[in-house]
């Protein structure tokens, strides 16, 4: 039983340690290539807080570059000022407002144009990770911009080749069927006069 304990006590600590060293605070996260953002949605606006390194923007600079690198389809607002001490340190910190409710954000522009590798974005509480691979992020996490179709496409095309097709021989498949069965009736016939 003492074992068993000490056991479930290690696990314990172990847990902690995992999820405590996750939980770093946000002026870990910004370097040249790495930026952190926290979105907010309401019923009609959206807020954020943007902070990137100030090699990508300088802060007078920083809230027309991120209303241009943040795209959402309704108009955005922004303004930097420099990192402190503690939030931000080495970085511009961009304070973000949409006039819309955003369900999701695309950060491809801004992995592109800031030049990052990653962005650790908390939207509405979830934090993921963003990149170039999955820049869309939402309250669900980070994903995967949509794919072209190709394989519904080609098998779209393949049925209606194969339509085409069939309705090309579809008149004489039906004389067929019909003379068939005339031969049918006939040869019915032919036997039963035969047998009277």
């Amino acid at each position: 039983m003492k074992h068993i304990r000490a056991a479930g006590g290690l696990c314990l600590v172990l847990l902690f340690l995992v999820l405590g060293a996750g939980a770093q605070p946000a002026m870990a996260h910004v370097s040249r290539e790495h930026a952190e953002l926290v979105v907010s949605t309401g019923v009609n606006v959206t807020s954020g807080r943007l902070i990137v390194h100030h090699d990508v923007v300088s802060a007078a600079d920083a809230g027309a570059w991120a209303s241009k690198v943040l795209p959402a389809g309704c108009p955005a607002t922004g303004s930097g000022v420099p990192g402190d001490d503690g939030e931000g340190a080495g970085g511009v910190v961009i304070e973000m407002a949409w006039s819309c409710h955003l369900d999701r954000l695309d950060l491809s522009t801004l992995l592109k144009k800031g030049g990052l590798s990653q962005v650790v974005v908390e939207f509405d509480g979830t934090a993921v990770d963003a990149s170039a691979a999955t820049p869309l992020v939402d309250a669900k996490g980070a994903h995967a911009p949509p794919r072209f179709p190709w394989l519904t496409v080609a098998l779209v095309a393949a049925g209606g080749v194969a339509l085409v097709l069939a309705a090309r021989s579809l008149p004489s498949l039906l004389r067929g069927l019909r003379t068939g069965r005339r031969f049918r009736v006939a040869t019915a016939g032919a036997a039963a006069s035969s047998s009277t």
